[in-house]
């Protein structure tokens, strides 16, 4: 999970740099209707500054 979360900030890092993250928040959900799903929240000082969805 440290991998993941390094690896992600990393990204969003070169990709951003104006952006500055400080910190990732990922979220796996599973819902039998909607089947699973993966959420990415980028922060900056713990307020959302980007995300993606899968």
């Amino acid at each position: 999970m440290v991998a993941a979360h390094s690896a992600l900030l990393a990204l969003l890092t070169e990709q951003t740099p104006e952006c500055e993250p400080d910190g990732i928040t990922v979220t796996l959900t599973t819902d039998d209707e909607m089947g699973m799903s993966l959420d990415v929240v980028y922060t900056r000082k713990g307020l959302p500054i980007a995300g993606e969805g899968l």
